[in-house]
């Protein structure tokens, strides 16, 4: 939906306003940039830094957040968790000889994109992968990242603070009309994501993977985020609605399943469902309610 031209730009004013929604509904509040001199404006970071360094929490990071997702991408996002903790290396050096390590290790997975339907849960995921590494989240707009020089001042601000999640949700708009931004980008990656001791990972989410450029995309580890299939569907139902039945939630789920519904949608349903019962609560109180 993005307007045609190499040279033109996503729209960053809304394409933040969005992403901010997005952040704030998960309880990370995306703080406005302060002040308006020049100087201000020179001293901002290149990103919002929406989560701080905390206790990595593994895979409970996940429980918590309420992170349901098909038994593919749970395996897959856990795996990629135990491969970048500090005790996976201590077991690699346990069991391999010196030789192995050095020559043989595969990289790790630096650069992770969640490609799927909007309301799969690809953001979510994303701020519960960064809690369960307990690494900050560098949360990236378009309006920043497309501002000269960003590239070089995220990089070295990387280099200083060397372990961090830096978040680009919605890639795609990023990428899709500015092939100069996509080479700087690329450029990025080849730097970030280069061996050493720093744990830099750089994720994006997309509804859609096709608008991302093919040499960027071959770059990441991508996980499939489908729509949930009904066992999913109850377990997000019993979440919202444990005042119900088990047969109730069943039928909730097996009804939502073949309505195609999302986990957003789920939430959305049963937000709706708690108002009306409210309204008709004070109605039948004669209370007004707005």
């Amino acid at each position: 939906d993005q307007n045609g031209g190499n040279d033109s730009q996503p729209n960053a004013a809304e394409s933040g306003s969005d992403m901010s929604s997005a952040m704030q509904a998960l309880g990370l509040g995306v703080a406005p940039q302060q002040g308006d001199s020049a100087a201000t404006k020179q001293r901002q970071p290149p990103y919002r830094e929406v989560l701080k360094v905390s206790q990595p929490l593994g895979a409970e990071a996940f429980r918590k957040d309420g992170c349901i997702g098909t038994q593919e991408q749970q395996l897959r996002m856990l795996g990629y968790y135990a491969f970048l903790t500090p005790d996976f290396e201590r077991y690699q050096d346990t069991i391999r000889s010196a030789e192995a390590c050095i020559s043989e290790q595969g990289p790790a997975p630096q650069f992770l994109v969640f490609e799927g339907q909007p309301g799969t849960g690809k953001t979510k995921h994303a701020v519960a992968f960064a809690k369960a590494m307990g690494l900050p989240l560098l949360y990236v707009t378009p309006d920043v990242a497309q501002k000269p020089g960003w590239f070089n001042q995220v990089h070295a601000d990387l280099e200083k603070r060397r372990d961090a999640v830096l978040f680009f949700d919605e890639l795609d708009t990023f990428t899709t009309n500015s092939e100069k931004w996509c080479s700087q980008f690329r450029q990025f990656l080849d730097g970030v994501l280069s061996p050493s001791d720093a744990r830099v990972i750089v994720l994006g989410t997309t509804n859609d993977a096709e608008k991302i450029a093919p040499d960027i995309l071959h770059r990441s580890d991508r996980i499939r985020f489908d729509r949930p299939e009904a066992v999913h569907l109850r377990s997000m139902w019993q979440m919202y609605a444990q005042h119900l039945k088990d047969d109730e939630v069943q039928q909730l789920a097996a009804t939502s399943s073949a309505g195609g519904l999302t986990g957003r949608d789920v939430r959305q349903c049963a937000d709706f469902a708690e108002r009306q019962t409210t309204i008709s609560f004070l109605n039948r109180q004669g209370q007004p309610h707005s």
